[in-house]
């Protein structure tokens, strides 16, 4: 449930039952396992067995499943328009996006947290082009400037603190390259999650969550997702992926 700033939601695990109390007026953010606390890290585990990002790619409701595959190839286009020779796509999982601009570059990192999502990526793209980065958004393992795009795509509100990991994305993007990020417009779908469930037709939604996404500790909007980009250079464009709103994006030269 959510209301005005406070998010509350409870998820449930066979026996564990998950609950996320994230207060946007101060940043805070709560999570706890059965009543007591736990680490983000293990709350992300969690997050990544009970409702990864492939739930939306393969939903068994065809609209959900066209808005993300229009979410992939609106980001795929952001990357591209600069005529990236070396791209870095921070939080890959699969490479579900990696794969609409790939043969338009000459190297992609794949990194990630979770090695699992890395030998995925590395496995269903089967490109000599990409390389795998086992590493959280951050703290990347790779040089100073050495891509000419980042993508950075459902990341900052997983993190605890977004703007850390924005000056992480401005090291590794070289001079006059550029840092492309998005994150859902989650006081909407929020909203028509809450009028799906009134209708008694939340069955639409399958297996994702009836409230904030589980892994979703930061709300944004477009004036705190501008104002966190700041920290990754000049926002050069900012607004909502069209058609459907339901994520917001920007792109900063570094």
């Amino acid at each position: 449930m959510s209301s005005g700033m406070i998010f509350e939601d409870t998820y449930q695990e066979g026996e564990n039952t998950y609950h996320k109390h994230v207060d946007m007026a101060t940043c805070a953010y709560r999570l706890t396992r059965n009543g007591e606390p736990v680490s983000l890290e293990e709350w992300n585990a969690a997050v990544n067995r009970l409702y990864p990002m492939s739930l939306k790619g393969e939903h068994g409701f065809p609209l959900i499943r066209v808005k993300e595959w229009m979410r992939r190839r609106s980001l795929a286009r952001l990357v591209s328009a600069s005529n990236p020779r070396i791209v870095a796509d921070i939080g890959s999982e699969a490479g579900h996006i990696v794969r609409h601009f790939l043969d338009g570059v000459d190297k992609v990192y794949c990194v990630d947290l979770d090695p699992h999502m890395v030998d995925r990526a590395l496995t269903g793209l089967a490109s000599s082009k990409v390389v795998g980065c086992v590493s959280g958004a951050e703290a990347i393992d790779l040089p100073d400037a050495s891509v000419d795009v980042l993508l950075a795509a459902s990341i900052l509100e997983h993190l605890a603190d977004p703007a850390a990991a924005v000056r992480e994305f401005r090291r590794v993007v070289r001079d006059g390259g550029r840092i492309v990020m998005s994150v859902p417009n989650d006081r909407a779908i929020t909203r028509i999650k809450r009028a799906l469930q009134g209708l008694r037709i939340g069955w639409i939604q399958g297996k994702l969550a009836r409230g904030l996404a589980m892994g979703h500790i930061g709300v944004f909007s477009l004036e705190s997702l501008r104002s966190v980009a700041r920290e990754g250079g000049t926002v050069l464009r900012c607004g909502y992926l069209l058609p459907h709103f339901l994520d917001l994006f920007v792109v900063v030269q570094r």
